[in-house]
């Protein structure tokens, strides 16, 4: 009787359109007909609304004939619509997983995601991408290696580049679950992505690393499982970035640097300090504005996590050449910056702070960019104390 009540209240929220072709003498009132009703509409809004109720449409047809009929449906119509309609379709599927039955009925759910994920238009591939991590959590170590798995390979393998892109997103929610010599395969295959010939692939390659390193630091940082680190393998991914023909990829290297660093200060490792301050300057000094645009943009962070005072000194002199950058949105960035950096200068040599770098602040003062002052201004506080 439930899902009576639910079919005819479905029915009335649709009578208006699909009067002349369903009737209502029959007591099954045929939900997947009406939502074809409504994904066929001529305006773009109404097929919108019937993706918006594609979970009143599933309770209305129940678990078996969701997974029967709505699912192949979906997988059949949906790659051919307008991308704000596949948006919210992709969104849905990914609260679908009790609406199939359960978590044993869940890898049902991926060939349409899988089919969603090949779109262009980013918005519909990130909401294809993060309805499939949703769905990767239902499923159980087995269905992770027998469908999850392939499901990265395929994309990743594919020659479309939104594949590619898709794929990235992907490994995050399963990288850590996987045994020792899947986790290896992927992380290469990760690496295979990072060194796409689609800078886009390689965009969004280096976006999401940061992530997969701060999931292998938190999950293998003692002496017993460090190797499934594999910082060899971490490392050449990050000096693919930072060398990177494209400013697009390479600015992404600083929070790659970050997660890095963060690692080894977990571990209280030091030995590598040297040639990841020599990538830290090659950044800084890059000709591509964006780049040092975000190491401006992260100067404390960085300086926080090189844990050295060496280090942290050694970076004055490339502090103040970045507040006298030519680049108005570096010098606003690390303005922002010179409060946290100074007090931590000021711990080691109280002198270097007052002698060499309040008076550049001094001149980026009186900047002719309005807002490199506002910026100045909103942070000078933060430096009275010193």
């Amino acid at each position: 009787m439930e899902t009576q009540a639910i079919q005819g209240q479905l029915y009335q929220d649709n009578v208006g359109s699909t009067t002349d072709n369903i009737g209502t003498s029959t007591e099954e009132l045929y939900p997947i007909a009406l939502l074809m009703d409504e994904l066929r509409h001529d305006d773009v809004a109404s097929r919108v609304q019937a993706m918006k109720r594609l979970d009143t449409i599933a309770i209305a047809l129940g678990p078996e004939r969701t997974r029967k009929e709505l699912i192949p449906f979906l997988e059949d119509v949906i790659p051919e619509d307008e991308d704000e309609v596949i948006a919210i379709a992709a969104e849905e599927l990914g609260k679908f997983v009790p609406l199939v039955g359960g978590k044993q009925f869940a890898t049902i759910l991926i060939p349409v995601l899988e089919k969603i994920s090949a779109c262009e238009e980013p918005i519909v591939r990130e909401k294809s991408v993060e309805s499939l991590n949703k769905i990767s959590e239902s499923l159980n170590d087995e269905e992770v290696e027998k469908n999850f798995i392939p499901l990265i390979q395929r994309l990743a393998k594919e020659r479309w580049f939104s594949l590619h892109i898709a794929a990235t997103g992907l490994f995050k929610s399963i990288l850590i679950r996987v045994n020792s010599t899947n986790r290896l395969n992927l992380l290469n295959l990760y690496f295979e992505l990072v060194q796409d010939d689609s800078p886009m692939v390689r965009k969004a390659a280096g976006s999401h690393l940061p992530t997969l390193i701060d999931l292998l630091s938190e999950n293998f940082n003692k002496p017993s499982n460090i190797d499934e680190f594999h910082w060899d393998l971490i490392t050449s991914m990050y000096e693919s970035l930072i060398n990177d023909n494209q400013d697009s990829v390479k600015f992404l290297s600083v929070d790659v640097l970050i997660s890095i660093l963060k690692f080894l200060k977990k571990i209280n490792e030091k030995s590598h300090n040297d040639e990841l301050f020599k990538s830290l300057i090659t950044l800084i000094e890059d000709p591509s504005w964006r780049v040092r645009y975000m190491v401006s943009d992260r100067f404390e962070d960085l300086v926080v996590n090189f844990n050295n005072d060496d280090d942290t000194l050694n970076l004055v002199p490339h502090l103040i050449s970045l507040m006298r950058d030519n680049e108005s949105e570096v010098r606003k960035a690390i303005s922002k910056q010179l409060p946290g950096f100074c007090k931590l200068v000021n711990n080691i040599d109280s002198n270097l702070v007052l002698n060499e770098i309040i008076p550049v602040v001094s001149q980026l003062s009186i900047d002719e960019s309005e807002n490199v002052r506002s910026a100045l201004a909103s942070e000078v506080t933060g430096l009275a104390p010193i």
